[in-house]
């Protein structure tokens, strides 16, 4: 396996990438368990249906299995044994836009100076919607903070509470249906959150009682019906529009998740990745490999003829 690593090495994959197809390769002879020079195409296609009917895997993982065991035989030159085999249903998803993470870094700075720091040379506002833009604004540079750094999901931000948040330890804690998970918070952004914590959101709370919750809607756009009431959902709506004068490849917010994922992979590895995006399931972590290794599946594709 060491002399595998190193034919994917020459390949300049990722360790990630690395280590996620020498994984593939050892579970497939965990069920092969016999000698790889007599591996054929056959049993090849007998994997393939135990990982669908034995495993469930979807057919996207089995394709990334595929493309595992494609790299492993033609670093042993047998190409022939995998060379023919496509598996059908695999039609490959619109890949996001991945921002790398100084991108997403000047995102949040971009945000706080376009719409918080400048806020006080919007024209032709009252001082009563100024006050409510910024109270707004300020609560959603938090949330990106959390989308940027953590990968929360809209929900996720929903359930997050103030006694989550540690910044003895620099920590929060995120809910989701995978259980309770425990991920740092970048020196960036805690500024932002103890302000945000200790002057922002009790303004957030006047007229209303204490609910624990970290994110609340102010009661004047409760009252009036606001676009920016929250719902999760409709301050997000919000955000996005505000981020898409940010940057012009940015499209949903599900696309900074993605990047945030896609990060993971590469420098924390698969499993790890999983824990810190908060999925029950390894499938719904390899959903996002295709925006780490879209390149490597082109290049296998150039050896089947159809």
């Amino acid at each position: 396996m060491k002399e595998f690593i190193k034919y994917l090495q020459g390949r300049d994959l990722s360790e990630a990438t690395q280590r996620y197809y020498a994984y593939n390769v050892r579970r497939f002879f965990a069920w092969y368990k016999e000698d790889p020079a007599g591996c054929s195409e056959k049993d090849i296609i007998r994997y393939l249906d135990y990982l669908q009917n034995v495993l469930n895997m979807q057919n996207i993982t089995r394709r990334n299995h595929l493309i595992s065991l494609s790299h492993y035989f033609d670093f042993l030159e047998l190409k022939q044994v995998t060379s023919f085999i496509k598996i059908r249903g695999t039609k490959r998803k619109k890949l996001h836009y991945i921002f790398s993470c100084e991108e997403l870094d000047q995102l949040c700075d971009d945000y706080y100076h376009n719409f918080i720091q400048n806020i006080e040379l919007t024209k032709n506002l009252s001082e009563k919607h100024r006050r409510i833009s910024l109270l707004s604004r300020h609560r959603n540079h938090v949330m990106l903070g959390f989308l940027a750094y953590q990968g929360l999901a809209g929900g996720e931000l929903d359930l997050l509470h103030v006694k989550d948040v540690d910044f003895l330890k620099a920590t929060v804690k995120i809910r989701s249906k995978a259980g309770v998970r425990t991920l740092p918070l970048q020196a960036s952004q805690i500024g932002a959150l103890m302000n945000y914590i200790q002057s922002i959101r009790p303004q957030f709370l006047i007229g209303r009682d204490e609910t624990g919750k970290l994110f609340l809607p102010l009661l004047e756009q409760a009252c009036t019906g606001s676009e920016d009431t929250l719902s999760i959902d409709t301050s997000l709506c919000r955000l996005s529009k505000e981020i898409a004068l940010l940057h012009p490849k940015f499209t949903k917010t599900a696309q900074i998740r993605a990047s945030v994922i896609t990060h993971w992979i590469q420098t924390e590895g698969l499993r790890r990745a999983q824990y810190l995006a908060g999925h029950r399931s390894i499938v719904s972590t390899e959903e996002y490999l295709p925006n780490d290794i879209e390149e490597l599946i082109d290049e296998v594709d150039k050896f089947n003829p159809f």
